[in-house]
């Protein structure tokens, strides 16, 4: 059964208008949870578990499939429900201070990823609505549980 709009207005309320918010979904049969949780810096932060786990093993098996396989089958999970973050390799700071050492052309051969990115999956959201949008785009994706009453609750009220 396809979510509603009201039910993801509700899944956004519980995730980012609460400290302890949880949402959970189910997937092929697999069990996403969604937990509003403080981050190290005291912000709230949306942590996403995959079958009620987070493996850092799951992020090399996505990154680097190669060297690092994994056969856990929430892996191919990750890259539908985990963010990605970027990180650029050198800092405009540092890009400013290269280019005005060695100049465009020198620093252009010298350094030719000096824009590159790193993208690195991870298993927090900053922002409930961005972790929807992303939510919304896969096919076949119920909810089960918004905060802590079953939508089966839910429906019989």
């Amino acid at each position: 059964m396809a979510i509603t709009k009201a039910q993801w207005e509700a899944v956004r309320a519980e995730l980012w208008d609460s400290f302890s918010g949880s949402v959970e979904f189910v997937y092929q049969g697999h069990r996403i949870s969604c937990q509003a949780r403080l981050d190290h810096k005291r912000k709230l932060v949306i942590r996403v578990y995959l079958n009620g786990t987070i493996k850092g093993a799951w992020l090399l098996a996505v990154r680097e499939p190669e060297k690092h396989p994994c056969s856990d089958p929430e892996v191919a999970l990750v890259p539908l429900f985990w963010s990605v973050k970027r990180s650029a390799l050198y800092s405009r700071k540092e890009q400013e201070r290269l280019t005005k050492g060695f100049g465009k052309r020198q620093v252009k051969r010298l350094f030719p990823n000096l824009d590159a990115a790193v993208e690195m999956p991870t298993d927090t959201w900053g922002s409930a609505t961005r972790m929807i949008a992303q939510f919304k785009r896969v096919e076949g994706l119920e909810l089960v549980r918004i905060g802590y009453r079953n939508m089966a609750e839910v429906a019989g009220e």
